[in-house]
């Protein structure tokens, strides 16, 4: 008998031993801190809580909310920065990325087009490309499509995301040399991209 209460008070202390063992590590763990991203978040929240009427506030945080991934959140807030300041083109800009990310092209496409007719020439290029991409990848309008990344490329001839994009489109079309040239081009400014090398090596193999 005393052999059993000696095993069962062991057990008890061993116990009790352990449970100290996980309280004092729930102790001395370090608190974990906010990423700064959900800082970035916390802050415009309270922001626009103090000023709901500022419109940079609410861009800002819609923004923030893309970053996130909460896109529906982010269309909420820039829709409320524009209907503040309806002439801002970076809203528009930013409210088409979370029309884009929340898989809505068409709202994509009628934001970047509003901001386009809007930014100064030589700041045109990116909402052009935008337009030009959607219309490309998501509806396969081929015309529309060439229209637009040739404005990108007229604003700005330099980025070689437009001139991919043109090769691709030209290449749709049938037309592998000058595909090929554009592909070349893109090459210029960033080499690298696995999209790009992909692209010149099937152009080695393509029919002119």
């Amino acid at each position: 008998m005393s052999k059993l209460m000696n095993i069962v008070i062991a057990l008890v202390i061993i116990g009790i031993f352990a449970g100290g063992g996980y309280l004092a590590y729930l102790y001395i763990r370090p608190p974990e801190t906010k990423s700064a991203l959900d800082l970035d978040l916390e802050s415009w929240q309270n922001r626009v809580k103090q000023d709901p009427g500022n419109a940079l506030f609410r861009a800002n945080l819609g923004v923030t909310l893309i970053q996130k991934g909460q896109f529906d959140k982010a269309i909420q807030e820039l829709q409320a920065a524009l209907n503040i300041d309806p002439t801002s083109f970076t809203y528009m800009d930013s409210l088409g990325d979370a029309y884009r990310l929340a898989g809505q092209p068409d709202k994509a496409i009628d934001e970047y087009k509003l901001a386009l007719a809007k930014y100064p020439a030589g700041n045109k290029y990116p909402d052009a490309y935008k337009i030009a991409d959607l219309l490309f990848n998501d509806k396969h309008d081929i015309s529309g499509a060439l229209n637009y990344v040739q404005q990108s490329i007229t604003d700005n001839g330099n980025i070689w995301n437009s001139l991919y994009l043109y090769g691709e489109i030209l290449e749709r079309q049938g037309k592998p040399a000058q595909a090929k040239q554009e592909y070349e081009k893109a090459a210029e400014f960033n080499g690298s991209d696995p999209g790009v090398q992909t692209a010149l090596k099937r152009m080695q193999t393509a029919k002119a």
